[in-house]
């Protein structure tokens, strides 16, 4: 199995049965309704546009939407440049249209493709902006996910000694006592 086309990559995901692709790894695919190739407007189209739905009395209807952008290759800056977009789209439309007014609305973005791009800076965006991507490998069972980062990243071999400035660490306490 090979995917030429960003189309067949998409395509498996979506016409995939109830709960296949979290059990293949991409454990976020789990919605009530999918659209793909999403249409944007000027913004684009995005991929796939997940909605999940809830009803809790205390605090009300809520719907998760979730953005994917699906790579065949690598994913890199300009792949989150793309989601990015994407999501401020959603974001605009959400706030002009007062029918969503009921809902608590999160937005979340997932990036797939087969790998990442190798520099830090890319999880450091990716965290700054709370979000997750998904690498996939294809097998003689089919498509396979790894979930290599979720939204928080930190090099291991950085510390946080000597954070603030120079001889003194960052300490808010003293910062509100000193106003």
């Amino acid at each position: 199995m090979n995917f030429d086309l960003e189309d067949q990559l998409r395509d498996t995901i979506f016409f995939s049965r109830g709960g296949e692709m979290a059990r293949r790894g991409l454990g976020c695919y789990i919605h009530n309704y999918v659209i793909p190739e999403f249409k944007l407007g000027k913004y684009g189209r995005a991929d796939l546009v997940g909605f999940s739905f809830f009803n809790d009395e205390e605090a009300g209807k809520e719907c998760d939407i979730t953005i994917y952008e699906l790579k065949l290759k690598e994913l890199n800056i300009d792949t989150i440049s793309q989601v990015c977009r994407y999501k401020h789209a959603f974001e605009r439309y959400i706030d002009n249209e007062k029918r969503f007014n009921d809902y608590i609305i999160t937005l979340r973005t997932v990036l797939v493709g087969k790998y990442e791009n190798p520099t830090p800076d890319f999880k450091y965006i990716c965290s700054g902006l709370d979000m997750n991507f998904y690498t996939y490998e294809l097998t003689e069972e089919g498509i396979e996910f790894k979930l290599n980062f979720a939204r928080r990243f930190d090099l291991p071999d950085l510390e946080n000694k000597g954070f603030g400035q120079d001889l003194i660490n960052l300490n808010l306490d003293n910062l509100n006592k000193s106003l």
